[in-house]
């Protein structure tokens, strides 16, 4: 279906609105500031880079994200669409 969690901590254009959300929805026990307790079905312990965390928690929590055809043609780290 084309949807994978995208996204490239160099060049990221992100609404704060959906980022606020997903530290809400999911925030990281010692990154997000907030007092995070065992009642939450989501909470991140371990390190992990923040474009891997957005892009994964913003398409979870259905925020308007392009396809990773569309992400793709706008910045890529490595790999090149063919087409």
């Amino acid at each position: 279906d084309g949807l994978a969690p995208v996204g490239n901590g160099g060049l990221s254009l992100r609404s704060r609105k959906w980022l606020r959300r997903a530290i809400r929805s999911c925030p990281h026990f010692s990154f997000s500031g907030l007092v995070v307790d065992g009642n939450r079905e989501c909470v991140v312990y371990d390190w992990v880079a923040e474009d891997v965390y957005f892009g994964t928690v913003l398409r979870g929590i259905g925020a308007p994200l392009p396809s990773a055809f569309e992400a793709i043609l706008f910045s890529s780290e490595m790999i090149f669409p063919h087409h």
